[in-house]
């Protein structure tokens, strides 16, 4: 299919389907930023692997919904310790980091969100090449230029600076909640996007330097089926 095509189908998707009143500050920008970071999806990803379908609107416009939770301003979180207005947190951040960014999800998105009010310096980090080379070009044409792309992995010797630390469809272990922690300056958070599937509490992932987590569960609509997700917030001491 023609990847422009593809852009302009998943657009008519998100039109029809996202709820623009739950999340602040998007506007028709996002949508066509949206439209051309499908393009490039496509494009690069009949050469590149980046998803599993990165030819399907449906799928795509799931991905992209998907990453915006934590901007829903329905989210009812009430742990002041941990995040007492977690979409307000996000347009506040001076700096977010996505630790394994992949193909932008939910980084560059979150960025495409936040543009048109706070857009905080956002860093994508992601370790292998091709995929970073992706991140870039994406980048360069969404006119994002509080993005930067880091073709590396988050490590314990990685600056503290950062306000807010996402990451999605990587396992919620104890090296990313590690990695999590070295990218964290002290009450920064961590949010990660998982599936709710029961965790031993032997695998439970720790830190010390980490408080958490609260989770918090929502649904989002692909094809017309509802598919359950969580947010797994936690917050550096």
């Amino acid at each position: 299919m023609d990847p422009d095509l593809i852009g302009v189908q998943t657009r008519e998707i998100l039109e029809k389907t996202l709820d623009f009143a739950r999340y602040f500050g998007l506007d028709r920008d996002f949508l066509a930023r949206m439209q051309t970071f499908s393009a490039e999806l496509a494009r690069w990803g009949a050469v590149v692997n980046l998803t599993a379908s990165p030819t399907a609107p449906e799928e795509t416009a799931f991905h992209i919904i998907d990453s915006l939770a934590p901007l829903d301003s329905l989210v009812p979180l009430d742990d002041r310790e941990i995040a007492p207005d977690l979409a307000g947190k996000f347009h506040s951040a001076r700096q977010i980091v996505d630790i394994g960014s992949g193909a932008g999800y939910p980084g560059l998105i979150l960025a495409a969100a936040l543009a048109a009010t706070s857009s905080p310096r956002v860093i994508l980090t992601e370790s292998r090449r091709r995929r970073a080379s992706f991140l870039t070009a994406a980048v360069s044409r969404m006119n994002l230029a509080s993005v930067t792309v880091s073709n590396v992995r988050v490590a314990a010797d990685w600056p503290a600076d950062s306000d807010i630390v996402v990451s999605r469809a990587v396992r919620l272990d104890t090296p990313l909640l590690d990695a999590a922690a070295a990218a964290l300056e002290p009450g920064g958070i961590a949010v990660f996007y998982t599936n709710p599937a029961p965790v031993p509490d032997s695998k439970r992932p720790r830190n010390a330097r980490m408080i958490g987590p609260l989770l918090y569960p929502y649904e989002v609509r692909c094809r017309g089926l509802a598919v359950s997700r969580i947010l797994s917030i936690w917050q550096k001491r």
